[in-house]
């Protein structure tokens, strides 16, 4: 089966109805962030709609609604979604959605573990910290996980995806059911990103940067496609 036709079969919603595609939410302030994303979505055959966050303008769980994944991430910038931007992610998934997140220093931002990290991604709310810097370390994959198992050594390119060759990202604490699906080079857990399942919804949280991950195109777009496949 092509990887094309993959995709397509996966992002099938219950009853047969064909998917609304993927909201593709851009927090990142940077255009050229923002193209190797809708690059890789394009590559792969996927139909996305595009909000560009900031100034205001927080997508609402009615804007997300009709899609089958979400796709949010900050680029470089040290932040992630706000509070009243958790609250409609969260009823978005508890509509059934799917989330992707890629947030360097959000957990470091917020100074704490919020409701939604805890009970929407996976963080484990009980270890008591608020994020450890992990400085300039890129991610690597985890031997047997379906995901990264193929990408053991280092795949980060900052200057290739313009990006300042400097990190912050939040070393992740898994809680008991999330799944660890990249290693970091971090300062507490030396975990980058995990995946997270509940009843409702599925959702994938990257602490770092997704975005260096593109610095070889078919990479960032493999990665990218099991990370959706498992998603939806």
């Amino acid at each position: 089966m092509s990887r094309f036709f993959a995709v397509l079969v996966a992002l099938i919603l219950p009853g047969g109805a064909a998917a609304q595609s993927v909201f593709l939410a851009d927090d990142s302030t940077s255009s050229q962030v923002r193209a190797h994303w809708e690059t890789a979505l394009t590559d792969l055959g996927l139909p996305y709609t595009l909000f560009v966050v900031g100034g205001g303008n927080s997508p609402t769980a009615a804007d997300m609604a009709s899609h089958d994944v979400v796709i949010w991430f900050s680029g470089d910038e040290y932040d992630g979604p706000s509070g009243g931007e958790e609250s409609e992610l969260a009823t978005y998934l508890d509509g059934g959605g799917a989330l992707l997140m890629s947030a360097q220093d959000y957990i470091y931002g917020m100074g704490t573990i919020t409701p939604f990290m805890a009970d929407y991604l996976g963080v484990d709310a009980g270890v008591g910290y608020n994020g450890s810097d992990m400085g300039g370390g890129p991610l690597f994959g985890i031997k047997g996980d379906f995901i990264s198992d193929a990408y053991l050594t280092n795949t980060y390119n900052y200057g290739a995806v313009n990006l300042a060759n400097s990190m912050y990202g939040d070393d992740l604490a898994a809680n008991a059911t999330a799944v660890r699906t990249f290693r970091s080079t971090g300062n507490f857990t030396h975990v980058g990103a995990i995946r997270y399942e509940d009843a409702a919804f599925r959702s994938m949280f990257f602490g770092t940067p997704f975005t260096p991950l593109f610095a070889d195109p078919a990479v960032g777009a493999d990665i990218l496609y099991d990370c959706l496949h498992w998603l939806v």
